[in-house]
């Protein structure tokens, strides 16, 4: 019993030396610690160390080439690339909706800037409007002053013709009112005249009587 025991301490010793200078490797970036003929190895920059300094460092054994038996590693393999075939997909959808939204900004930048662009087109085409209206409303205002100016003008030619025509009918009524008092002077003037003329007759009658 004891030649066994201590052959059995012996060989666990032997063995735990065994692991402890084993060489296994590690990938830049991975979190696991390999065989050297492990897939996950070959065409990659896996640097060396011995398996005790693999666990100090936090590295776990790799699911596929420290499998018990090779239906767990070739399951282990599955699920391997399973994951790794997640996690490509994942960035593959990632990338998709990093395009996307990028696609989206893009868009909506673009239609920000074509409202930008219309409501430009739209203030400008307002503003020209109202250049317009503004214009057209002088031009009536101008033309109504016009119109009144001549308006007056007219109104006050039509006062002065009536003036005018006041003064030259009172001028000849005047005219007239001489004319009549002319007449009536002279009518007067005969009328005494031929009394004067009529009084001497009858006072020579008398005369030749006596």
């Amino acid at each position: 019993m004891k030649k066994t025991a201590l052959f059995l301490i012996v060989m666990l010793f032997g063995l735990l030396a065994q692991v402890k200078a084993q060489t296994v490797y590690v990938t830049p970036k991975g979190e696991k610690y390999h065989k050297q003929d492990c897939q996950y190895v070959k065409g990659t920059e896996a640097k060396a160390m011995s398996l005790s300094d693999a666990k100090a460092k936090g590295y776990t054994p790799c699911s596929v080439c420290f499998a018990a038996n090779t239906k767990v590693a070739k399951e282990a393999a599955k699920v391997e690339s399973a994951r790794e075939a997640t996690q490509t997909e994942v960035k593959k959808d990632a990338a998709k909706e990093a395009k996307k939204v990028e696609a989206s900004k893009e868009a909506t930048k673009a239609e920000v800037k074509k409202e930008a662009v219309k409501t430009a087109s739209k203030a400008e085409a307002a503003k020209e409007a109202t250049k317009t209206e503004v214009k057209k409303d002088a031009a009536k205002t101008a033309k109504k002053v016009e119109a009144k100016k001549e308006a007056t003008k007219a109104e006050v030619k039509k006062d002065a013709a009536k003036t005018a025509t006041k003064a030259e009918a009172k001028k000849e009524a005047t005219k007239a009112d001489a004319k009549k008092d002319a007449a009536k002077e002279a009518a007067s003037a005969k009328a005494k005249k031929e009394a004067a003329k009529a009084k001497a007759k009858k006072e020579a009658a008398e005369k030749k009587t006596n």
